[in-house]
């Protein structure tokens, strides 16, 4: 079992972390944990440690994680602490709308369209100074995620995202934002995101209008091809009842 041995965020940052437990087979053994932080969580199906700390819990904290045996054995052990400091002045992001921001993920459904806007403010230097950049996925060469655009406007990132079936399959996202002041401070700030799969039922290709006006002898052509959201196989079936025109289907 794995656990960074040490983690640093300043006041008001959420604590978030990865525990690794890679063990074949764990039949018969049991993950217990404990901490000295009263309000932290661990998401045994994640495997993820969570806290939000308050404006008052600066200073030194501990994480312990266990794998028992039937009998209550301790076969496996890792331990994480937890540095909580009082924070510097610098740049910050608040993200609208904060509404989609769920600890520690945000969730996002796939196949819906969102527009997120991280907005950088400075407490020493004017906002307009501020220097934006982003790293998608720890992958300096990303420019966007897949269906996303990214615009960097003054002192805010703009993100539209409608999350694809490969998306969801993949399910974890994360986004790290960067800004330097003029005094050449940088702050930054990570995002996390949870593509939820919504098994979305197939579609039209292109938009179809309700009525066609056309002359006689012109001719008329209608693309009716459906797309599965899921890249699920498709069964499709498609009854013309008019004989006027005589219609066709390819």
């Amino acid at each position: 079992m794995k656990a960074p041995e040490l983690v640093e965020v300043e006041v008001n940052d959420q604590v978030v972390f990865k525990v690794e437990w890679s063990a074949k087979d764990k039949s018969g053994f049991n993950l217990t944990w404990k901490s000295d932080v009263p309000e932290a969580k661990f998401d045994t199906q994640e495997m993820e440690f969570f806290w939000q700390p308050k404006k008052d819990d600066s200073g030194l904290f501990r994480a312990w994680f266990y794998v028992k045996d039937s009998v209550g054995g301790i076969v496996d052990e890792a331990q994480t602490l937890i540095k909580v400091q009082e924070p510097k002045q610098l740049p910050r992001f608040t993200m609208y709308p904060d509404s989609l921001r769920q600890r520690p993920y945000i969730k996002l459904l796939q196949g819906e369209h969102y527009r997120m806007e991280f907005v950088a403010n400075s407490p020493t230097t004017s906002d307009e100074s501020l220097i934006l950049s982003y790293i998608l996925d720890n992958n300096t060469d990303l420019k966007s995620f897949d269906n996303s655009e990214f615009h960097i406007i003054g002192n805010r990132i703009m993100m539209d995202w409608e999350p694809s079936q490969q998306q969801a399959d993949r399910k974890y996202f994360e986004m790290e934002l960067i800004a330097v002041d003029a005094n050449n401070l940088a702050g930054r700030a990570k995002y996390r995101f949870q593509i939820i799969d919504q098994n979305l039922p197939p579609k039209l290709r292109n938009n179809i209008n309700d009525t066609y006006i056309i002359t006689a002898d012109q001719g008329l052509e209608i693309d009716f091809s459906v797309i599965d959201q899921d890249n699920d196989p498709i069964s499709y079936q498609m009854d013309v009842p008019v004989t006027t025109g005589n219609p066709h289907i390819n």
